[in-house]
């Protein structure tokens, strides 16, 4: 394996572009964290790596695009890269996204196979050529089959899109809620509980003012 080109460093992981077998790869590591202990600290990140890696194997296998395992070692994922352009570059480029639609039906598809993605933020998906869609950085995914944890999943798009681009997030997000709706198992539950979600943060935010 060559180790080519740091990409991110975020809290968790860095993430590095290379070649494994003589093909384009990407090289997910996390690295020590100095103020756990020792053993501790490498259990920890093994085991987080081990849960990425499964997360990803199932989620391609139920159908979701996603990047493939290629490898796994320790607290290291090789996977293969996966080239195009992410929604956040789209939006920030002021252009009308094409694949939101799909988009929907992938989550709706994630979710059927019981898993939460728990970073669906607009860096996180990636449009290739016509409307193909991929999500990557599975790193805080797990399996859950909650109500709670799937509405978060779509909350956490919707404040990341609005965040991001406040002028195209009205048209982006109900095209995306209406195509997860006509996927998703329990729909109607999990959309229901994203309003309470939304509720509960305007209830906060009150509360802080009067505070």
């Amino acid at each position: 394996m060559e180790v080519m080109e740091l990409l991110a460093r975020g809290a968790e992981a860095e993430v590095y572009r290379g070649e494994y077998l003589g093909k384009p790869a990407v090289i997910k590591i996390r690295p020590e964290k100095r103020y756990r202990h020792p053993s501790l600290d490498r259990l920890l990140r093994i085991r987080r790596t081990r849960i990425e890696a499964s997360i990803l194997i199932k989620a391609k296998r139920m159908g979701v695009p996603c990047p493939a395992v290629l490898d796994v070692w320790g607290d290291t994922i090789v996977m293969e890269e996966v080239r195009g352009t992410t929604l956040a570059s789209v939006l920030e480029g002021g252009e009308s996204p094409v694949g939101v639609d799909e988009l929907g039906r992938v989550v709706a598809k994630l979710h059927a196979a019981g898993i939460v993605h728990n970073d669906l933020t607009p860096l996180n998906v990636i449009f290739g050529e016509g409307e193909r869609v991929c999500l990557i950085d599975f790193g805080l995914a797990r399996y859950s089959r909650s109500v709670e944890d799937r509405a978060v999943d779509l909350h956490v798009f919707e404040q990341s899109v609005t965040g991001l681009a406040p002028s195209a997030a009205p048209e982006v997000i109900s095209t995306f809620f209406s195509s997860y709706s006509r996927e998703a198992p329990d729909a109607a539950s999990v959309l229901s509980r994203v309003e309470d979600i939304r509720r509960r943060g305007r209830y906060k935010r009150g509360q802080a003012k009067r505070g």
